[in-house]
């Protein structure tokens, strides 16, 4: 991880607010080991590169071909069974 300036790094309440999750969450994270962070003097920081490049790895990309099966109910076939 580079540290050329402070100014990379975000405190809890500026990550809070840039990724819309609440602090309780994001600690949640950090004592799961979940999210990348430093602690520097018992303040927890976080490298605003490393959580675009975990916020990008966490990110779920739909399948954009149509799916060929049919949805619903399948149709009862047209030949009957008399028993």
């Amino acid at each position: 991880m580079k540290t050329d300036s402070l100014s990379e790094f975000l405190t809890i309440c500026e990550l809070s607010k840039w990724i819309r999750l609440s602090k309780s969450h994001i600690y949640c994270l950090v004592s799961k080991k979940k999210i990348p962070f430093i602690k520097l003097g018992g303040k927890l920081l976080f490298s605003s590169a490393e959580i675009r490049n975990w916020v990008d790895q966490s990110s779920y990309n739909p399948i954009t071909e149509k799916s060929t099966a049919k949805r619903g109910r399948p149709k009862k076939s047209s030949t009957s069974r008399i028993i």
